[in-house]
């Protein structure tokens, strides 16, 4: 840690817009993406009533899944949160954020065999 001469000012910080995009707190200057989820009707009931973000759109609502989307940063956060659900959701797009929560369930399950 050196001096740097600056000063912080609170009134300089807009945390509202910085975070706007996220959940939790891990931003890192990324960029949102659409983000497409698939839920099990099941999950559905929850993901209606209490939504992920507020960028949640419901894309299709039927007997047998409920397709909504986000646009978010990509983060920690999001993905503790995806792991969360289990098999009662499937990520459709983006397909590298479908293929890190693949490799990590793969990397669970090897925990256990």
């Amino acid at each position: 840690i050196w001096p740097t001469g600056q000063h912080f000012d609170e009134k300089n910080f807009d945390e509202a817009n910085y975070f706007k995009n996220a959940v939790g707190i891990t931003v890192h200057d990324q960029q949102p993406e659409k983000i497409t989820l698939s839920f099990t009707p099941h999950q559905a009931k929850y993901i209606k009533s209490s939504p992920l973000h507020a960028s949640q759109k419901i894309l299709k609502d039927t007997a047998q899944e409920c397709v909504v989307e986000l646009e978010l940063i990509i983060n920690h956060e999001l993905m503790m949160i995806l792991l969360s659900y289990g098999a009662q959701v499937k990520i459709l797009k983006p397909r590298h954020l479908a293929e890190r929560i693949r490799q990590e369930a793969a990397d669970m399950l090897k925990q256990y065999v």
